[in-house]
């Protein structure tokens, strides 16, 4: 068991997630890397003694209960397995790869503020286009429970 935050990133091979797993590791943190290819995961994010690498694609459970064993507990989720800009880097505006970086280093700082909270939020919604679509999704759910209000209260036991 540990008093460090335990990370759980998947896609830790390249990109982002080696960012942040370093970042979370230079942050004092405990960290179990995921990744599809072993070698890339070790090569990029290195050696630590607070860090588990844990590469099974087929059984995300595996690293989980991997975690859980090492670490106690698992307080940080970073999903971030096959999020990358495709595309040749030569085919690639310098604008697109600006943006790349700049979010995925904007994105880094972003988790680990949000990490070091006593009381972080159970979901973090990065990014202006994504705020957006989760409050559309919001209105959404508030006007399909205000449509079927009436119905659906009426549903509801006395003895319950």
């Amino acid at each position: 068991m540990t008093d460090k935050r335990v990370w759980l990133i998947t896609g830790a091979g390249r990109g982002m997630g080696v960012e942040f797993a370093k970042a979370a590791l230079a942050g004092g943190n405990a960290v179990v890397a995921t990744g599809r290819n072993p070698d890339a995961v070790r090569a990029s994010v290195g050696e630590a003694e607070d860090l588990l690498d844990v590469t099974s694609p087929e059984d995300a459970e595996a690293a989980v209960k991997a975690a859980v064993d090492r670490f106690g507990r698992i307080d940080v989720l970073v999903n971030n397995a096959a999020n990358f800009y495709g595309g040749y880097f030569e085919e690639l505006t310098p604008a697109q790869i600006e943006d790349q970086l700049a979010t995925g280093l904007i994105g880094m700082r972003a988790l680990i503020t949000i990490a070091r909270q006593e009381q972080p939020p159970r979901r973090f919604i990065g990014g202006a286009d994504a705020i957006a679509i989760a409050e559309q999704k919001a209105k959404d759910l508030q006007d399909q429970a205000n449509a079927f209000r009436d119905l659906s209260t009426s549903l509801a036991r006395e003895d319950a």
